[in-house]
């Protein structure tokens, strides 16, 4: 960190490999996804029809890292246990804080009280 204007050029390098990281990902998908479709228009485009068998092998469902089939909404459970369990903690983040603060508050007030005196 620099002493003069407290800026942190690692924090702010990792925050930016982390974004690439992700923006990547996303590309690559959304580019494998666009081959497929490209690669289906084409193959219209020179037979004028498609069998199952090749756009059941074309267009496979996706597959979580189990292997299992994703469904869509097959994280909703999940989503809303992770959302309950930081909700809880929040609102303990906030308790908490408020506690300090109040301490804060007494021990300021205990100290101009000896002060007086």
């Amino acid at each position: 960190m620099d002493l003069h204007t407290g800026f942190d050029a690692g924090a702010l390098g990792f925050w930016i490999f982390i974004a690439v990281i992700v923006g990547v990902g996303l590309w690559a998908e959304s580019r494998k996804n666009a081959e497929k479709h490209e690669t289906l228009r084409r193959i219209l485009e020179k037979t004028g029809g498609i069998d199952e068998a090749l756009l059941k092998q074309l267009f496979r469902p996706a597959r979580d890292f189990e292997g299992r089939i994703r469904t869509p909404g097959g994280g909703y459970r999940a989503l809303r246990v992770t959302g309950t369990i930081v909700m809880f903690v929040a609102a303990g983040l906030v308790a908490y804080s408020l506690s300090i603060a109040a301490l804060g508050a007494v021990a300021l007030l205990g100290v101009r009280l000896l002060r007086n005196r």
